[in-house]
């Protein structure tokens, strides 16, 4: 909406956007805010505006740890997932409540493509989560999916082969829920994540 205005109304509205830094920050009673959504539901185009308005907004995380860049991997939001590491790759590496970094919401998952772009940004392969130890590759085995398991335990492989799908599908894998907290390697349905923060 603010950006869609701005570009009707010239540079008066713009500093008006400006303005409107405070709300891009803006947080539910879960913790997120919209820049959280728009990951979320794969909206490229959103998060660019919100990230012009302050980009700060990309670090921040919601009540149960995650980032903007966390629900993008976990959804399989390969365009939002490149916005999100062009502005802010150094918060890669960044972990949840449960341990939990981007890569390991992509490899549980298996999006291929994006974990090879995550690669690609110097991602950790061997952070841990904090209840069971796991790294992403000990997740996308435990969740079916071999090819993206390798992939992260060669990162020369994952950097030779850009034509990969980004999804691998193996109907063995299991959904995340949005609020892994407790029990991540057991997740539930994958209605969890729309009731929980309200996606």
């Amino acid at each position: 909406m603010y950006c869609r205005h701005a570009k009707q109304h010239g540079s008066a509205s713009r500093a008006a956007l400006l303005d409107a830094g405070a709300l891009v920050q803006s947080q539910n009673i879960e913790g997120a805010t919209p820049l959280h959504f728009a990951a979320y539901y794969g909206h490229k185009d959103a998060v660019r505006c919100l990230l012009s308005v302050n980009s700060s907004a990309i670090n921040i995380k919601d009540n149960t740890g995650k980032t903007p860049l966390m629900l993008a991997a976990f959804r399989g939001r390969t365009q939002v997932v490149s916005v999100l590491l062009s502005v802010g790759g150094g918060q890669i590496n960044e972990q949840d409540n449960a341990g939990w970094t981007a890569l390991m919401y992509a490899a549980f998952t298996g999006r291929i493509a994006i974990c090879r772009e995550m690669l690609e940004f110097v991602a950790s392969r061997i952070i841990a989560d904090y209840k069971t130890g796991k790294s992403a590759a000990d997740l996308a085995q435990e969740a079916g999916y071999y090819e993206v398991a390798d992939m992260l335990q060669n990162k020369e492989v994952a950097l030779r082969t850009p034509s990969l799908p980004e999804h691998i599908n193996m109907p063995t894998a299991r959904p995340l829920p949005y609020a892994v907290t407790t029990n991540p390697l057991h997740p539930a349905a994958e209605r969890a994540v729309e009731s929980q923060a309200g996606y």
